[in-house]
């Protein structure tokens, strides 16, 4: 809609804060609105209505915040749900089609490995999650030498041609 949403992982440059950057957005202007607090390393983020669902950086989680833009400016968030990734090592990316409850993550495993990569795909995710952990049984992994995967970084869906395409750092060029 009318919002824009960055996340700010810590970093000496940004006084090591882990944060929701939140705009209002119109064809002529982007203002600032408000700002979280966070308390885990950021990296991906993905919106759907007023959930926001973030991945923990350095980590196998993914955190879930519900009724995003209602929460109290300047407030350290809370997440809802943690959802642990069996396998993962560190997750990156995500998309998420609310219409068909499917999840994708990208797991970069090690970052200076470039053949360690996977792409993890999460039918019924809002099921399969909801105990806060998405077992090996309940997902779908893509890895090995063949898939090409050694440090995705993020991860698109377009359902229009039935593709998935996954930004990849170590392989290819880049």
């Amino acid at each position: 809609g009318s919002k824009l949403v960055a996340a700010q992982d810590a970093a000496d440059s940004n006084g090591n804060l882990n944060r929701f950057y939140i705009y209002d957005a119109s064809p002529t202007s982007i203002t600032l609105d408000k700002f979280y607090e966070s308390p885990v390393n950021l990296w991906g983020i993905t919106l759907t209505n007023t959930t926001m669902y973030a991945i923990e950086d350095n980590s196998s989680n993914l955190d879930v915040f519900n009724d995003f833009f209602n929460q109290t400016a300047s407030s350290t968030l809370v997440p809802d749900l943690t959802v642990s990734i069996e396998n993962m090592v560190r997750t990156h990316g995500l998309t998420y089609d609310a219409e068909n409850d499917l999840m994708i993550l990208t797991d970069v495993g090690d970052g200076g490995n470039a053949t360690d990569g996977a792409l993890v795909v999460i039918k019924d995710f809002t099921t399969v999650s909801g105990d806060g952990m998405v077992s090996a049984s309940e997902q779908i992994r893509v890895f090995g030498a063949s898939s090409n995967l050694g440090n995705p970084v993020d991860v698109a869906l377009d359902k229009v041609n039935n593709r998935i395409y996954v930004a990849e750092r170590a392989n290819g060029g880049g």
